[in-house]
């Protein structure tokens, strides 16, 4: 570059100026009458959910005190009558647990052999 040469301007990036959005319309923001009855409608929802599983827990708990008068451990594998499923273990120690699963993964394996020997197939 000689003396005589006007030095170039650095070039910038351009920045573009943001247009600031719209206001939105009257009608966007619900009333405060509708806030309130959508809060009051999702309470109810809320209150009639905890009333129904507190009514299953106490069922659960009514089933775990009776059935435990006359076992030390056990496990409750099944549906209740709406089809939603129950499992429920009750155990002590950690060696009635580990008993538990033992229990169950013999009876799992008795019951996949019979399933087998009736059905055909393989043996294992």
């Amino acid at each position: 570059m000689s003396d005589d040469e006007a030095p170039k301007p650095k070039r910038g990036r351009k920045t573009s100026k943001k247009l600031p959005a719209p206001p939105p319309p009257d009608d966007f923001y619900p009333s405060s009458s509708d806030v309130k009855e959508l809060i009051n409608d999702l309470l109810k929802v809320k209150l009639s959910e905890h009333r129904e599983h507190k009514k299953v827990e106490d069922t659960n708990n009514a089933l775990v005190s009776t059935i435990g008068e006359f076992l030390n451990s056990f496990m409750i594998i099944g549906y209740d009558n709406d089809g939603k499923p129950v499992a429920i273990t009750k155990s002590n120690t950690l060696m009635e647990a580990d008993a538990l699963h033992t229990l169950l993964t013999k009876f799992f394996t008795i019951q996949m052999l019979k399933f087998n020997q009736k059905y055909g197939g393989e043996d294992f």
